[in-house]
């Protein structure tokens, strides 16, 4: 695993969002949800490591808490960082696709990356709950 330290992390969640915001209809262009993910997950692995007082996500492997909760996989999981930074009240349910599989929120990556086809009216609460995400940490960040 590559480390990142604070200041990168800030610098990509911001170019992340704005890429993202500047989408004229995100709910279409694939690249532009996994860019809002990947902002997303940066953002809040900043507010993560300011909590933690880490400097860099090395922090979370040190971490007795975190270490084996972002690792490999679970390096995605926004659910659980939302949850960890007690701001748990969104739902961020699993995204059913097309081909009969099912997305837990810590996968949504990986819908948007290979643009599995996912169920549009539930893919779209999804994206409306992450740009809620997004202006949340944009104002402690």
């Amino acid at each position: 695993m590559i480390h990142a330290k604070v200041h990168e992390l800030k610098k990509v969640f911001r170019v992340h969002y704005l890429i993202s915001k500047s989408a004229k209809e995100p709910h279409v262009k694939f690249s532009h949800k996994l860019l809002l993910f990947y902002a997303v997950e940066c953002g809040l692995k900043v507010l993560l490591l300011q909590k933690i007082r880490g400097s860099t996500t090395e922090a979370f492997m040190l971490h007795r808490e975190l270490k084996d909760k972002l690792n490999g996989k679970n390096g995605h999981n926004i659910k659980y960082i939302l949850s960890y930074l007690g701001y748990g009240h969104f739902k961020l349910p699993s995204l059913s696709c097309m081909n009969g599989s099912s997305a837990p929120p810590s996968e949504y990556n990986q819908i948007w990356r290979y643009g599995i086809e996912v169920d549009f009216e539930s893919e779209k609460r999804i994206i409306e709950e992450l740009w809620e995400i997004v202006e949340w940490i944009n104002r402690r960040i």
